[in-house]
């Protein structure tokens, strides 16, 4: 039991390499808003900072040999995903160019705001129940807040287009609209819906108005997301209502909040948490790399490919496999405390790469090269061929980005799906109008 020498080369491999990867893109404005910054900026949270702690203070609930392992994953996973952003990219194509006039800004416009009032009918309608039936409850209503992000995004790219009109009311339309969106979430102290608009916000002002990035704002707003991330983890204790607690209300939350404020700590926000078993998510890595690796209880891709058939709503397939549940029976979730002699408790996450290890084994770098090798694609057609439908895409992948490192790719995939579709729909479908008038309305045409 404890960490090896072994792990720790391979530990101070992942930090040294995501260290690089961070100085690289904060020394070279152009790289700033490129992958790798975030990505490893979560896995030097993750798979170093997190796997310090756990091995450090946890070395004797986890073998030698798993640790080892598990960091070895961890570490060929990242260079797989950096291999896949820096292959030399070749024709990559681009979209359609939208010819940006004051009607298709106005479009742009009025359909981002006719999102954004879907989404929050949606949520406040979903969570204004009084008692909310989440087994028969279809998903598709709860996850309509989702439809935010890329409506968000539709509008300050009208925003950025409009090029006479004096925008401070729409800003501030915005502004208040943005508010409203995110207010049940961090009133709750819910960490994950906060990443996906700093990512809007931050990211996707620069890669459509094509100028320079600001290195102090997108650094500003990734650092301020992720300690804001933190202090809402921390929050968790105060906001969420006690088992007994036989009705909590919005009033209750805000106590909490006043109570978590009072006591808030650095200590507490990057030690207290990361040192309690139940909340460190490298030992959950760790437990599920090893237990499935014990049993060869792999899944060879058909968890992910169930995917393709998840949307249909339960309503009409009662019998729908569960999420990511693949072809081949799974063990290693009730396995693991035989294994380990412990197990994850409820609701926690192994991770996006004890994820795709289920998936693909030793092959999961593959996986991740992928991804990379695709991201890398549309970051290239969004900032060297000004491709707007291809940045609101990028943007819309780098939004589902902490789902997939923090959860995997299966808690990805319909916030992506909404990030990236959404948008690309919009756009499709305002350009193809444009042409449709101009064919049907040529220049010069008197009749």
């Amino acid at each position: 039991m404890g960490p090896s020498a072994l792990f720790w080369v391979l530990w101070t491999a992942t930090v040294a390499l995501c260290l690089l990867q961070i100085a690289d893109a904060i020394l070279k404005d152009s790289d700033v808003l490129g992958l790798p910054l975030i990505a490893c900026a979560i896995w030097l949270y993750f798979y170093g900072y997190m796997a310090f702690v756990a091995a450090r203070t946890m070395g004797e609930l986890m073998p030698t040999w798993a640790m080892a392992l598990s960091q070895a994953v961890a570490l060929a996973s990242l260079l797989g995903l950096l291999a896949g952003w820096y292959l030399k990219r070749k024709n990559v194509s681009a979209a359609k160019p939208i010819e940006w006039t004051l009607t298709t800004c106005k479009s742009v416009w009025r359909a981002g705001l006719f999102l954004l009032g879907v989404a929050l009918v949606g949520q406040y309608s979903f969570f204004g129940q009084a008692t909310i039936d989440y087994k028969n409850t279809s998903n598709y209503w709860y996850l309509m807040f989702y439809v935010g992000y890329p409506a968000v995004g539709l509008c300050v790219l009208a925003i950025i287009k409009y090029k006479t009109e004096r925008l401070l009311g729409k800003r501030l339309l915005l502004g208040v609209l943005i508010l409203a969106l995110m207010w049940h979430h961090i009133l709750n102290a819910r960490r994950g819906p906060l990443f996906p608009m700093v990512i809007v916000l931050g990211y996707l002002p620069y890669l459509l108005a094509r100028r320079k990035p600001s290195r102090i704002v997108v650094l500003g707003a990734l650092a301020l997301g992720g300690i804001g991330m933190l202090t809402l983890v921390w929050m968790r204790t105060y906001t969420y209502a006690p088992q007994s607690a036989v009705e909590w209300t919005a009033t209750d939350s805000v106590n909490g909040w006043d109570r978590g404020l009072r006591e808030l700590s650095w200590s507490g926000i990057l030690e207290d948490r990361q040192q309690r078993n139940s909340d460190n998510e490298f030992l959950y890595h760790v437990g599920a790399i090893s237990t499935i690796w014990q049993l060869d209880d792999y899944q060879y891709g058909t968890g992910y490919l169930e995917l393709l058939i998840h949307w249909i709503p339960r309503q009409l397939w009662p019998n729908k496999p569960s999420l990511q549940q693949g072809f081949f029976q799974s063990h290693w979730h009730e396995e693991m405390p035989n294994f380990m002699g412990w197990g994850m408790s409820s609701g926690a996450s192994s991770g996006g790469i004890a994820n795709s290890f289920e998936q693909f084994g030793l092959l999961c770098p593959v996986f991740w090269y992928v991804l990379g090798w695709w991201a890398s694609r549309l970051y290239s057609a969004a900032t060297e061929q000004m491709d707007v439908v291809r940045a609101m895409q990028y943007v819309g992948f780098l939004c589902a980005t902490h789902w997939l490192l923090a959860q995997g790719f299966g808690a990805m995939f319909v916030p992506a799906c909404y990030c990236i579709l959404i948008p690309t729909a919009v756009l499709v479908y305002l350009r193809r109008r444009r042409e449709r008038a101009s064919y049907e309305n040529p220049p010069g045409d008197l009749s």
